[in-house]
């Protein structure tokens, strides 16, 4: 998050910046109140940590761990975010590259429209965008 804040300040952004454990830590007032939500979260299905590259090895388990299919951090964050964004607000989400479509039909089932896949450099899947109309 140090690099968010100075990018912020260095672009004279009007941001605010929360970390919490899945809105565990925001302030209920705020509810309605957010124009976008970004998030990493983990995303590995738990069966396949042990076969990533070696690289990958040396990072906490909680940072990949997203359950059995790798998605329990995206249900968790649409379903209790989404009261926090405003009317037309957004979320914007990494996710693995073969998971795109999985990401977009739990947009689709919370309500959410206007669903992009962004591929990345490789033209692999890699962000979810989607508004949401209350």
């Amino acid at each position: 998050m140090e690099v968010a804040f100075i990018n912020a300040r260095n672009n004279n952004a009007e941001v605010a910046f929360f970390k919490s454990d899945l809105f565990l830590d925001i302030p209920k007032e705020l509810k309605g109140s957010f124009d976008i939500i970004v998030s990493n979260p983990p995303y590995i299905p738990t069966d396949e940590i042990p076969r990533l590259m070696k690289e990958v090895s040396f990072e906490p388990f909680v940072a990949l761990d997203g359950g059995e299919d790798g998605l329990y951090f995206y249900r968790e964050i649409i379903s209790k975010g989404k009261e926090y964004l405003k009317d037309g607000g957004a979320f914007m989400f990494e996710t693995g590259f073969l998971q795109g479509e999985a990401v977009s039909d739990i947009f689709r089932s919370n309500g959410f429209c206007d669903i992009k896949i962004i591929d990345d450099m490789e033209n692999r899947n890699r962000v979810v965008f989607a508004i949401y109309n209350n």
